[in-house]
């Protein structure tokens, strides 16, 4: 049978071809003016048919052509003003060298080494930032020993512990006199060791206490409430050197390393009564007034027992409500504790801290005390003075059934302290 099949004449395709030419144009034209990369659509069959990728990041094609390369801009990722920093911040007691303590760590040689003393709590000070404490003891070898002139072997141990500063400012820091202090500043300084609480004569906005940490400066402030009887014997312009408590100082300090771009400012107090765990009024008005200009943390020593600890949230110049971490009282982190159990029992404070560079506000993540304790061990009739870690059980297994109830109760002596009210 035939079939007739239409025929389609040549006006017709002439007709057709030049239909599809003109939507060719036309689509070309539309990509052409809304700024479509077409060498992007070209790809981007290829790299789904070879492995279902995305097309490869400005940083990839960077490595691969040697070339900055364009990121569109649908795909750049958004960028806050500022980004917040992170600082953590671990903060010991006082540290006072007795003489039965600087026997126990005299070598058969004659020199000293404290590894032993402090080899239990070396970790509590891993992982931070900066790490602080009060040296109530000048470290001079070339005058005679006494319960606050130390073999300068002990600061060796303090910084392979991980101790960055020390608070010079306390009653003993003149008890051999100027020359002592000064002794004490060298060698801190030949061991890369920062220390606060000293005016500087020739102080200028580099001599400033503020350092440098993960991209912030941080301002450490140090002062003490007054001198031994030894410290008062020498002359007025020679305790003028250390910084004494005295509020209007104070605040003006604050102020001052404010102006000169302290971010986070930490106040170390000398204050408060030995062995006395109440927070006096005049402790509690002057931490809300440091609060108020501007310190951010009040890490308070010298009475040798933990006290209380708290948050106070003040108006500051600025008009916001800013938080400021007080601890009235770290207490002891080496002392020669035989006078009572109380001053054998200190903490270490953990902080970790935010800082908001856009609102020039920071946070307390987090916040613990970690109990301390000092006790007396033999080895044979030798004494040694040791710190332990009273968290770590495994350790504290190790000592004597009558060590490791002092060292629960001087934990739980730290607990109770801390949680009292101000």
């Amino acid at each position: 049978m035939n079939r007739n099949r239409p025929k389609i004449s040549l006006g017709t395709k002439l007709f057709l071809l030049l239909t599809i030419l003109v939507i060719g144009v036309t689509v070309f034209f539309l990509i052409l003016i809304s700024g479509a990369d077409i060498s992007t659509w070209k790809a981007m069959p290829i790299l789904l048919e070879e492995g279902n990728e995305p097309p490869p990041e400005a940083d990839d094609l960077m490595e691969l052509t040697g070339e900055p390369t364009a990121v569109p801009q649908a795909t750049q990722v958004p960028t806050t003003a500022s980004e917040l920093v992170h600082v953590t911040l671990r903060v010991a007691g006082d540290i006072s060298l007795s003489e039965s303590i600087r026997d126990s760590a005299m070598l058969e040689s004659g020199e000293y080494e404290f590894k032993y003393v402090f080899s239990n709590v070396a970790n509590l000070f891993e992982d931070a930032d900066i790490t602080l404490a009060t040296l109530e003891t000048i470290t001079d070898d070339d005058s005679p020993y006494g319960n606050y002139n130390a073999p300068t072997a002990l600061l060796d141990d303090l910084k392979n512990i991980g101790l960055h500063g020390f608070a010079l400012a306390t009653e003993h820091i003149l008890d051999y006199g100027y020359r002592g202090l000064q002794a004490l500043r060298a060698e801190l300084s030949r061991r890369g060791l920062y220390y606060y609480g000293i005016n500087e004569s020739d102080t200028t906005e580099d001599d400033l206490p503020i350092l440098s940490i993960n991209g912030i400066q941080i301002a450490i402030l140090n002062y003490t409430y007054g001198f031994s009887e030894a410290g008062l014997a020498v002359s007025e312009t020679d305790r003028a050197v250390v910084k004494q408590l005295e509020m209007d100082q104070i605040l003006n300090d604050i102020a001052m390393v404010r102006a000169a771009g302290a971010e986070i400012v930490i106040v170390m107090p000398h204050w408060g009564v030995k062995n006395q765990i109440e927070v006096t009024k005049t402790m509690r008005d002057r931490a809300r007034k440091m609060a108020a200009a501007g310190a951010d943390l009040i890490l308070g020593s010298h009475s040798n027992v933990v006290s209380s600890m708290e948050m106070l949230s003040e108006e500051r110049a600025d008009g916001q409500m800013h938080d400021t971490l007080v601890c009235y009282s770290l207490g002891s982190f080496l002392v020669d504790a035989r006078s009572g159990e109380e001053n054998a029992a200190g903490m270490v404070l953990s902080a970790k801290l935010q800082y908001d560079p856009e609102t020039r506000r920071v946070s307390f993540l987090e916040q613990e005390a970690v109990p301390i304790y000092i006790y007396q061990d033999f080895v044979g009739e030798h004494s040694m003075w040791r710190v332990i870690n009273a968290m770590d059980e495994e350790r504290i297994s190790k000592l004597t059934e009558d060590l490791q109830e002092a060292v629960h109760r001087g934990a739980l002596r730290v607990e109770e302290a801390i949680a009292r009210k101000p």
